[in-house]
């Protein structure tokens, strides 16, 4: 047994290292191909996808060369005139977004298409590797690994590389965390098990980080000679609106990330709390995943507690994780209102959004009362101080 599993083991390595010598020079094929006719990057075939959406979607392409694409992409539209002016910073890094996340057609109010020269709609090839990653999290069975992605069971057994043998099935189950759970046993995996799902999946979490990563700060050149750690993945994984099971899966890769601070001063916590329509979901993995960060103030002193009161979280939208983490927060005063939370929360009573059908207005005084009657328990001498 121990000689049939030392050839299997072998087996795999030789055909790791002929894959490793297939990509270098697949690399450098692509990277003459660039060379010669440099602006066919900016074509677009028959259905609209792009040479980066090529590069992503194909088995047969390492994540090199799609960062050797989109460099190429973000050299070319330094370079690029325009009729009005040359481009600045901010100009490239919205090319490079749009790369990436996709340009549709332009509609007006009434959702009809508006008819423009060269506006075309550009399949977004990170979109397309979301709806790979909500695919896998439905996988449950071996032969369906086998079928699909053609892993025979020598790759199964002899891939992980340690003592226990884990089936990739099991990792995508152990890793994967779906939409409807967020406790905290489920948000934060063994960590071990995460890398070997990653691992197990080759080069496709590559792909993904390195697309969400290069969209969050607008630039490829910006990850160059860098950690994966230093790409702010977490920050990246919000802002571009990643599903919760890749965020997830970010967080279990990357946990010392939910305490940094990115250049605007912001923990992933903030970041979620101060996106246009914060998703609830995303606020409670996040409070649940670390409970030090929030106790973390955004640049100005706020507090997560503060911001959620601010950007009107409800109570079972997350707010009720960010108290628990951090009840603290109760005792501090808004720097922005210079009120005590409680105060804040009895202010939602009369928000305009309030729901209008009679249920969900009963609900909403019910989560409303709670949230008041929580904040004020936490510290009663709050209403002394706050006379």
């Amino acid at each position: 047994t121990s000689t049939s599993t030392s050839k299997r083991s072998g087996s795999y390595h030789n055909h790791q290292i002929e894959v490793e010598e297939r990509n270098i020079l697949h690399l450098q094929i692509i990277q003459n191909m660039i060379e010669l006719h440099p602006k066919g990057l900016l074509v677009l075939d028959s259905k609209n996808r792009s040479p980066l959406y090529r590069a992503v979607e194909s088995l047969n392409c390492h994540s090199n060369i799609v960062v050797a694409v989109l460099r190429k992409m973000e050299l070319l539209f330094s370079g690029e005139t325009h009729s009005l002016h040359t481009p600045d910073k901010n100009d490239v890094k919205i090319l490079i977004r749009r790369a990436i996340f996709g340009l549709h057609k332009q509609t007006n109010n009434d959702g009809h298409v508006v008819n423009r020269k060269g506006c075309k709609t550009i399949l977004s090839p990170l979109k397309d590797l979301w709806q790979v990653f909500l695919h896998l999290r439905r996988v449950t069975t071996t032969k369906y690994l086998k079928d699909v992605f053609l892993v025979d069971d020598a790759d199964l057994e002899n891939i992980m590389r340690d003592e226990e043998t884990i089936s990739l099935s099991e990792l995508i189950l152990a890793c994967i965390v779906p939409d409807d759970q967020d406790s905290k046993s489920n948000i934060l995996k063994d960590q071990l098990l995460s890398k070997h799902f990653v691992q197990q999946i080759g080069d496709l979490w590559t792909k993904v980080l390195v697309l969400m990563c290069a969209a969050f700060h607008g630039s490829v050149e910006y990850l160059m000679d860098k950690e994966q750690s230093e790409w702010y993945p977490i920050h990246a994984a919000i802002s571009c609106k990643a599903p919760l099971c890749v965020l997830s899966l970010t967080i279990q890769l990357f946990p010392n990330d939910l305490k940094k601070k990115n250049s605007m001063g912001r923990t992933p916590l903030v970041q979620a709390l101060s996106t246009l329509k914060p998703n609830t979901k995303f606020i409670r993995t996040l409070a649940l995943a670390d409970e030090n960060a929030a106790s973390i103030p955004d640049r100005r002193g706020l507090l997560p507690l503060h911001l959620a009161l601010n950007r009107n979280i409800r109570w079972s939208g997350g707010l009720d994780n960010i108290f628990s983490a951090y009840p603290g927060a109760a005792s501090a005063r808004n720097p922005s209102t210079n009120a005590f939370p409680f105060v804040d929360a009895a202010g939602q009573r009369a928000l305009p959004e309030c729901p209008s059908s009679e249920a969900g207005q009963t609900s909403f005084e019910n989560e409303w009362l709670t949230t008041v009657y929580v904040l004020l328990r936490a510290d009663p001498s709050v209403v002394y101080k706050n006379v």
